[in-house]
């Protein structure tokens, strides 16, 4: 079972510096914005066109490079995005819906078809559907909410073990990251006071509830790239803890 609910409307919104960066004359600025854009958003792209599409993880590959590649390396892609049109994220998913809409209409020219075939796209076509309309928000959100959750984790972590907290640490994993990741059961405070050598449970609550403030940081510390606005901040942190309070089964 998938331990992230499906996500609710809306995206992240992305810091428009960066996408005006990352179309830029100047190679060095343009390089080093496409960098970080690329990090931020091609774990969630490889899984919305591995779920969208129904490929195998070579042939979403293929069509992801092709499209960093052909799209957004040529700097003309990203000249096109305008913040008054809406948010970047809708822009960037019409942009590799239509990349692979084009691709599937190569294969099929050419009689070469990835490996599993075009299962999502032979429907729409066969049904006289437009892929322009059919951008599958839900997917890319649910995927991208994974990715920054995963990556305040392993910063919640790097923090614990680089300050020598390592009972926050273990007490965020027993108590929430065990239930969200693993399914399983949280540990008991009486339990975790006595492994861990504390004095009462009460302490243990404490060190939890350090923990909880470190992980909100890494949330901030994260979205802040891709944020631009102090408000959009402060939404993405409350839509992201809704998700996390109801996957923890009530640990909290």
């Amino acid at each position: 079972m998938d331990p992230i609910p499906e996500p609710q409307k809306g995206f992240f919104t992305t810091e428009w510096a960066l996408v005006q960066n990352a179309a830029h004359r100047d190679d060095s600025l343009r390089l080093k914005a496409l960098g970080r854009l690329v990090r931020h958003y091609q774990p969630a792209l490889m899984e919305y066109i591995h779920r969208r599409f129904q490929l195998s993880e070579e042939a979403c590959q293929d069509l992801l490079q092709g499209f960093f590649l052909e799209k957004l390396l040529k700097r003309e892609l990203l000249a096109k995005a305008d913040q008054e049109r809406g948010r970047f994220r809708s822009f960037l998913l019409q942009a590799i819906n239509h990349h692979i809409l084009d691709e599937f209409k190569k294969s099929r020219t050419q009689k070469r078809m990835p490996e599993g075939g075009w299962q999502s796209l032979n429907n729409l076509v066969e049904n006289g559907g437009d892929i322009a309309d059919e951008v599958h928000h839900n997917a890319f959100d649910d995927a991208f909410v994974k990715q920054v959750i995963a990556e305040a984790i392993q910063g919640t972590h790097a923090y614990c073990m680089d300050k020598h907290l390592e009972d926050v640490w273990e007490i965020l994993h027993a108590r929430i990251l065990g239930p969200l990741l693993e399914e399983a059961d949280p540990v008991p405070y009486e339990r975790l006071a006595e492994e861990l050598g504390l004095k009462n449970t009460s302490e243990a609550q404490n060190r939890l509830a350090t923990a909880k403030r470190i992980f909100q940081r890494q949330f901030k510390k994260i979205l802040k790239e891709t944020t631009a606005t102090d408000d959009d901040l402060a939404a993405e942190i409350k839509l992201l803890t809704q998700f996390l309070k109801k996957s923890s089964k009530n640990s909290y």
